[in-house]
């Protein structure tokens, strides 16, 4: 905060008087914090000269005294060509910090003799900063209107440091920088204000550098000195930068409208320092004249370091193994035969049969009902199947069934041993090591129990020392029992099983040498207030809160501009497309409300079903086609409660597999939408890397697994049937046995041809915002039910 003692003397900008307290402005400067970055503005008014030497002894003295991690010079006054190169900037600052990059530019269309020129801006990254360097940047158009850094952090992070000086608009000579500009602007017939093209240039180059997921902070002397009010200052700035989203950082962080000047013998503040929003200020402030080289005050921010190179958020524990496997028989059998134990002892499977046998006219609401109590019973039998189908070994030693059994038999014994000393110990636990053990009912004496226990004691010590061994026969049985299934050679699956495990280890080092996750994780958002502030959300809870309020606004963006979601429309079709009304479209007989634009009429025209439709010639919805398909299916692709292993399981027996196919087609059938359906997980993930801006992020939504199935399957069957009637068009290539190669080539081909034929054209690339959340229900019923013999009104209300 601003001592209040001060705060009177500094309303006024245009107090002359330079008493000690009026000379300082904001936070007082003092040691910097360890979690800060401090950042130096200075215009020190030429480093040419007899004065030079002096100057860069007193630059040097503040920046190390003051611990400037980045210093950015303008109105330098160096003309690069001439100058001496122990003189530039980069050589000036070697041996200030252990480390530090720097970089100057400077007005490349001026020639003069001398090696002083009014202009020149430069930066100087220090210590760890200058690392981090990825990219530097100059004014494009060679004036050395400013010069950029842009500098990458953790998880992607970046942030561009500008320094940028606008020339003062003076006439007085020729070799003023706004007259030099004045001649470049009119050699390259562009007659505007050199100073309106600098603000118009800049703001489109910070406007790139945003779009590219990039941070700003904007360094410079901006000579507005003609803006010698606070609403002269107020009508130039605000616009400027709200159209950039940027902040004045001394302004917000004193709350104060009008700042003191920056220049002796100036009455208003030129020299300014603008942040992206995102980027906390932690101090800042203004420093007495003479502090730094020059006639301008050296202003300052401090802001989280954090902010600028990133930090590793918590990291997300991830399950990297599964305990049902589809792939392994052994593991796959043992949880079909439990399910198939449990379904059976709530005879879910005859239910689910029971149920695809009514009539699609006879069903109401108690089928319904009833559904949903025998999946929800089945799905949850699913889940506890696959707890007891397979332990999770995770050890030093790698997994084989010797190695599972024999601490298995050494507990048993162990405990047996307890039992007879008449320790209290578990009986139901020795019963289940019994049963799993395959040990029969015998009653040892307690001298014979501990034989037994120090033998199991002993091979279970051989086991682990013969661990490797034993792991190459339990490769080699399960490339066995593989093979026998899939009907491949024993040699090929032991070689890929071989070559999968070398993977996963190297891939094991490779975690642990990187030292982090698997996965990477978005844990921070950026979010823009009302106002037009932009913060930064860290917090979990904060976190889910603005995802579900951003999510909820992209999926409703339609309601109340989509001319099918008007009044007349609405009441006609509904949200389903189930109506008459629907039906009548279809038909091409539907009756316009007068009210509907043309534009609508046109699209609902272009929905009626076309004349003689041939029926589908193959069913995607058959179990046999459901097998196929959940045979070709990735086991690792993400889904809902349930993954997809449960499924490609379930189609090795007959039994499951029919109980599957009806619990996933039967809503397709009778037209209801299961409450397991109705629930997803929505994933935000970034769409472009580095840019945390939450409207700009990707959703991907995971349904359950059958329920993508189901509608794999139907959109499966309309474009077969569109395709069987003729009513794709020729130029769309996301269909079967076409690609997007083809697609390329034939546009290339076609412009050559009219090139070659020497004809006009044009071609229009649109890539429509949110163009798939914007897909009303209505609208993708009627298109999806064009394709059918008879309108799909079940698909439609699932």
């Amino acid at each position: 905060m601003i001592p209040r003692q001060r705060q009177a003397e500094q309303t006024h900008g245009n107090n002359k008087t330079r008493g000690p307290q009026q000379d300082f402005f904001g936070h007082k400067l003092r040691r910097k914090a360890s979690s800060a970055t401090r950042i130096v503005l200075n215009n020190p008014n030429g480093l040419t000269g007899s004065k030079r030497k002096d100057k860069v002894s007193l630059l040097k003295e503040k920046c190390l005294k003051y611990n400037v991690d980045i210093l950015c010079l303008v109105e330098e006054g160096q003309n690069l060509r001439l100058t001496p190169e122990d003189q530039k900037i980069k050589h000036t600052t070697a041996g200030w910090w252990e480390n530090r990059k720097s970089h100057q530019t400077f007005n490349r269309h001026f020639v003069t003799g001398r090696q002083d020129q009014v202009g020149g801006v430069s930066i100087t990254m220090a210590n760890t900063l200058s690392h981090r360097v990825r990219q530097i940047t100059d004014d494009p158009t060679g004036l050395g209107r400013w010069t950029s850094i842009m500098i990458e952090g953790k998880k992607g992070i970046r942030i561009r440091i500008i320094s940028a000086y606008r020339p003062c608009k003076s006439t007085s000579g020729l070799e003023t920088a706004y007259t030099q500009h004045i001649v470049y602007w009119n050699s390259v017939a562009r007659n505007d204000d050199p100073r309106q093209i600098f603000m118009d240039d800049l703001k489109q180059e910070i406007k790139k550098w945003q779009e590219q997921g990039e941070q700003i902070i904007l360094c410079g002397d901006f000579n507005t000195g003609d803006k010698a009010s606070p609403q002269a200052a107020t009508q130039f700035w605000k616009p400027w930068l709200d159209d950039i989203s940027l902040i004045d950082v001394h302004k917000t962080s004193s709350g104060m409208e009008w700042l003191p000047p920056t220049h002796e013998r100036g009455s208003t503040q030129i020299d300014y320092i603008f942040i992206s929003p995102s980027i906390q200020i932690k101090r800042a402030g203004f420093l007495p004249f003479n502090k730094f080289p020059g006639d301008h005050r050296a202003i300052w921010v401090d802001i989280q370091t954090d902010d600028i190179i990133g930090y590793n958020p918590p990291q997300l524990s991830m399950s990297t193994a599964r305990r049902l496997k589809s792939d392994n028989p052994t593991v796959r059998n043992r949880y079909l035969s439990l399910l198939k134990q449990y379904a059976q002892q709530d005879d879910i499977l005859a239910t689910l049969s029971w149920l695809d046998t009514v009539p699609v006219a006879h069903w109401n609401e108690s089928y319904t009902q009833i559904y949903e109590m025998v999946t929800a019973k089945l799905k949850t039998h699913m889940m506890e199947a696959e707890r007891k189908c397979r332990k999770l070994h995770t050890g030093y030693h790698p997994f084989s069934a010797e190695l599972s059994r024999a601490p298995k038999k050494k507990f048993f014994w162990e405990l047996v041993v307890k039992d007879k000393l008449g320790l209290h110990v578990p009986k139901r636990k020795i019963l289940k090591l019994k049963k799993a053990l395959h040990i029969k009912n015998l009653k040892p004496t307690l001298a014979m129990a501990e034989k037994k226990r120090d033998k199991a004691r002993k091979q279970y010590c051989q086991v682990k020392r013969k661990s490797q061994k034993l792991r190459v026969a339990f490769r080699e049985q399960l490339a066995m029992a593989r093979a026998a299934e899939n009907q491949t050679k024993v040699t090929s699956e032991i070689k890929n099983i071989i070559h999968r495990e070398e993977i996963r280890e190297m891939h094991k080092k490779i975690k642990w040498m990187r030292g982090r996750q698997k996965g990477e994780n978005t844990a921070a958002v950026i979010i823009t207030k009302s106002s037009g502030r932009q913060k930064l959300i860290t917090d979990k809870a904060q976190l889910e809160q603005y995802i579900i309020a951003e999510n909820e606004s992209k999926y409703h963006q339609t309601e109340g501009a989509c001319p099918l979601m008007e009044p007349d429309l609405l009441q006609h079709l509904g949200y389903t497309a189930t109506s008459h009304s629907a039906q009548r479209i279809l038909q091409g007989t539907y009756q316009f409300p007068p009210s509907i634009s043309n534009a609508t009429k046109q699209f609902l025209r272009a929905c009626q079903q076309p004349n003689n439709l041939k029926p589908p010639s193959f069913n995607h919805c058959s179990k046999e086609q459901y097998i196929r398909a959940w045979r070709k299916a990735k086991e690792a692709t993400g889904s809902g409660q349930l993954h997809f292993g449960h499924w490609k399981s379930g189609i090795k027996d007959d039994d499951i597999a029919t109980a599957q196919w009806i619990q996933t087609f039967l809503p397709g059938k009778h037209g209801f939408s299961p409450a397991s359906w109705r629930k997803a997980t929505d994933v935000m993930i970034l769409k472009k890397a580095g840019v945390l801006n939450i409207e700009r992020l990707r959703t991907i939504v995971l349904y359950e697994a059958d329920y993508n199935f189901f509608n794999k399957c139907i959109g499966r069957q309309a474009m077969d049937n569109a395709i069987e009637n003729n009513l794709m068009a020729e130029e769309q290539y996301s269909k079967p046995k076409c690609s997007a190669q083809d697609q390329c080539i034939n546009r290339r081909l076609i412009f050559d041809l009219i090139r070659h034929t020497k004809q006009a054209m044009a071609m229009a690339s649109s890539d429509l915002k949110s163009c798939y959340d914007r897909i009303v229900h209505t609208a993708a019923c009627l298109f999806y039910a064009t394709s059918w013999n008879n309108s799909p009104n079940n698909q439609n209300n699932v």
